[in-house]
């Protein structure tokens, strides 16, 4: 172990494991450790293969230096430290991070790796599910930006922190689980048949989504020269509806003409459409 000590200025690492199982069950904790160059990571832990070593590190001060490359290690638990990032290799598993102060000046926390979790913790720059993050956790986290998902991000979970920007899913897998505040878009208007026009009529939507939930709101006002086309009346979903299973999704449509008149219809989105059919009273169209 090692405690209460000063590791500081070194032109290497200041703590470097070599080897597989190198420092398993060993404990870093009440000290300060830092580079020459802050930008490069104090502490590297090694490639640990299948076994698992758990190494623990506590109330580490870095002078806003990088405090670790987790190599391609398996398990490490860091609390309380505070630091300006980390590097996580794509071959790392279950790094735990949790009550940690991380500055990212300048910078994005890039998560890669397997089964990481980042909980508690106060992040200045966007928190990252890189290409290669899989089964990752990131709740409970302030953050003076966002968080984003990167294409190859898989089964990683973002919800519950409070972030300045909303969160941005780029990872094009239905497998993640996240939240995000809600959006504005704007709908594609179509028809089975007939194209519709707008005219000067308006359509405007919002989408939120709470885990792997999206919920969207469409408000169409039709103008004096919005026609309406013919067969089913569509409109554009901000995502695709998953291909997975044969159930569509339900929707409540209701229409007022002069704010008295109304009529109540439903909005199907068949599995693997981008778009919602709306139907009224058994007909298709409005």
């Amino acid at each position: 172990n090692i405690d209460r000590c000063n590791v500081t200025d070194w032109q290497d690492y200041c703590i470097e494991y070599v080897g597989g199982q190198a420092g398993s069950q060993s404990t870093v904790q009440d000290c300060e450790i830092w580079r020459t160059v802050l930008s490069s990571p104090a502490i590297k832990l090694p490639d640990d293969g299948l076994s698992a070593a758990p190494r623990h590190f506590f109330n580490i001060q870095t002078s806003g230096g990088v405090l670790m490359d987790t190599g391609s290690c398996q398990n490490a638990v860091i609390v309380g430290c505070f630091l300006n990032n980390m590097i996580f290799g794509a071959a790392s598993k279950k790094v735990i991070v949790s009550g940690c102060r991380i500055a990212t000046v300048g910078a994005d926390l890039v998560i890669n790796g397997t089964q990481h979790v980042l909980s508690g913790c106060v992040v200045a720059g966007n928190i990252v599910m890189g290409a290669t993050a899989d089964g990752c956790v990131a709740v409970g986290n302030v953050g003076a930006a966002g968080a984003v998902l990167n294409a190859g991000a898989l089964r990683c979970t973002v919800r519950s922190n409070q972030l300045v920007t909303n969160t941005t899913d780029n990872s094009g897998s239905g497998t993640n689980s996240v939240d995000i505040s809600p959006v504005v878009y704007t709908p594609v208007l179509s028809a089975a048949t007939t194209p519709p026009v707008l005219g000067n009529g308006s359509i405007v939507g919002t989408y939120s989504r709470d885990g792997q939930d999206v919920t969207a709101r469409i408000s169409l006002t039709v103008g004096s020269t919005t026609t309406l086309g013919s067969g089913e009346l569509r409109f554009g979903l901000p995502f695709t509806v998953g291909a997975t299973g044969t159930t569509p999704m339900f929707g409540d449509v209701l229409a007022l003409r002069s704010g008295v008149a109304f009529r109540v219809g439903v909005a199907v989105a068949q599995p693997g459409n981008a778009f919602a059919s709306i139907y009224f009273d058994l007909q298709s169209n409005a």
